[in-house]
């Protein structure tokens, strides 16, 4: 037998014996159990109904349950596809489902609302009409509350929304929370190729490294965006709702309601783009994590603005401002490029009603909840510019999702006495 037989058997020996050791198999086991809990397509226990919560299709569904047949949203399109004069749908399959939402725990709730709006001047109709949109409503602002994980403090000082945690629930984690649990979680599963979990540590940049080039786990983050997106457009569409309209016409607080809850879901989708999907693994101060963005395109033609602050001691600000936008939304891009002095006079008002703070915190409580502040005020600035692009196209169809993101390319602040 030559040298090259002896060495090639000895290698395949050599491999044999690897591919045997107990601790070889249970790494290799460990990471197709961790791909495929976070990553898997299918995330129902296999034989039983329970759900993988750890799984990133898992999350989205959640995410998507609010415009699903049954979900908050559904319901309130669904009640508002009723003629409003009419006491009950005319279809029995319409009745049996409106009532298992005005039922249950909903039922008091709507009587309470009814004997509110019988005492204003309206017509026979519209208190049990108002009474189940309010509800409704209601039941939708907290679940999107949830869901977008915005703090306590953002609802009670800039929605002014007493008992905020009755509305936000905090105690329910938000979709980001969930996503960087499970990120976490399949980081303590999870070994690299070779390695054994006696001799590996988890290590943030192996994990990193493994995600970005993981096409599934990209398109499972797609899947999420959009789904984000889809319920931002399903809440601007409800803006042009006929009975939608009818019931603001009875009671404009309903308007003032969906902006509140538009912008707070807004808040949550922009400040989720800017955490760190790996913020459970390791140290952050080890290693970059991943920013999970989108592809955007970026309207950049509004020029450089200067204004005045609302600040005490009057600052001059110089701004550069892009807009962003789904790559080959062609309606909102042709909408914007049409706009361009519309959009500059906008984004002076926008920064003379700020002050300096909202942009450079200088008190340690500010920085701590800096993060959260300027995804608000970038949400206030989408919504108001999707609110005039809604008028013109529906959202969510022929690609068409209006502002997702607004960057402050640049932000110069100069006081002077």
């Amino acid at each position: 037998m030559g040298l090259t037989a002896v060495l090639l058997v000895l290698l395949i020996v050599l491999f044999s014996m690897i591919l045997g050791n107990p601790e070889t198999k249970a790494a290799r086991r460990g990471r197709r159990e961790a791909e495929k809990t976070l990553l898997s397509g299918h995330y129902k226990i296999k034989n039983t109904d329970q759900v993988n919560t750890e799984n990133i299709d898992a999350i989205t569904k959640q995410l998507l349950s609010v415009i699903s047949k049954g979900g908050s949203i559904d319901n309130l399109y669904h009640f508002l596809s009723k003629d409003p004069g009419r006491k009950e749908f005319p279809g029995h399959k319409d009745r049996v489902r409106e009532a298992g939402y005005t039922g249950g725990s909903n039922e008091e709730k709507i009587r309470q609302y009814i004997k509110i709006f019988s005492e204003e001047d309206l017509p026979p109709w519209a208190p049990e009409y108002l009474a189940v949109v309010k509800v409704l409503l209601d039941n939708m602002c907290r679940e999107l509350a949830v869901l977008s994980g915005v703090p306590d403090f953002l609802v009670v000082r800039e929605f002014r929304i007493p008992l905020a945690s009755e509305i936000c629930r905090t105690d329910i984690p938000s979709v980001s929370e969930r996503l960087q649990k499970a990120v976490g979680l399949f980081a303590g599963k999870w070994v690299p190729p070779g390695e054994t979990y006696s001799t590996y540590q988890v290590n943030r940049q192996d994990v990193r490294g493994y995600l970005l080039e993981s096409r599934k786990f990209t398109k499972r983050m797609a899947v999420m965006d959009k789904a984000w997106a889809d319920i931002e457009a399903s809440l601007y569409n409800l803006i042009n709702n006929p009975n939608w309209k009818t019931a603001v016409r009875y009671n404009p607080d309903f308007s003032r309601q969906l902006e509140n809850i538009t912008v707070i879901f807004l808040t949550g989708d922009i400040h989720r783009r800017k955490a760190d999907v790996m913020q459970l693994v390791g140290n952050p101060e080890n290693g970059p994590g991943i920013i999970w963005t989108p592809d955007f395109a970026y309207y950049k033609n509004i020029p450089e603005i200067t204004g005045i602050t609302a600040d005490s001691v009057q600052t001059i600000f110089i701004s550069k401002v892009n807009i962003g936008y789904t790559f080959r939304d062609t309606r909102t891009q042709t909408w914007l490029n049409r706009r361009k002095n519309w959009l500059t006079d906008y984004f002076v008002s926008f920064f003379s009603h700020r002050v300096a703070a909202d942009f450079s915190p200088v008190k340690e409580e500010q920085k701590i909840n800096y993060s959260w502040n300027s995804a608000f005020y970038k949400a206030k600035a989408v919504h108001d510019i999707n609110k005039a692009i809604a008028s013109m196209h529906v959202f969510g169809k022929k690609k068409v999702y209006g502002v997702r993101d607004v960057a402050f390319v640049k932000i110069n602040l100069i006081e002077y006495n």
